[in-house]
């Protein structure tokens, strides 16, 4: 299946290089529906979460803590996040 997320327009990426680059805000909202399209794209291909989190070289925690809302993705793991969304599906390694 083909994981089309719903936060990723042109626009958006630009939005989220702006927000690493220059540091100018994301508004809240896209940060969560970019999260929320983590949580989709995980559940739709079939891989962990932890799985995603390695991916982005970062704890299984962390990402969940962005997901949970306690914490906010800094601009750079924001980017990271759309880059690994726009690549093509692919499954954990047995």
């Amino acid at each position: 299946m083909v994981y089309a997320p719903k936060l990723l327009l042109m626009n958006d990426l630009d939005l989220a290089r702006n927000f690493c680059n220059k540091h100018e805000p994301m508004a809240p909202e896209r940060i969560h529906q970019l999260l929320n399209d983590v949580v989709a794209y995980c559940a739709e291909n079939g891989i962990s979460q932890a799985e995603f989190a390695r991916r982005l070289g970062i704890q299984r925690s962390q990402l969940h803590d962005w997901i949970k809302g306690r914490r906010e993705p800094t601009g750079e793991r924001v980017l990271a996040i759309i880059e690994e969304l726009r690549k093509k599906p692919r499954k954990k390694k047995s």
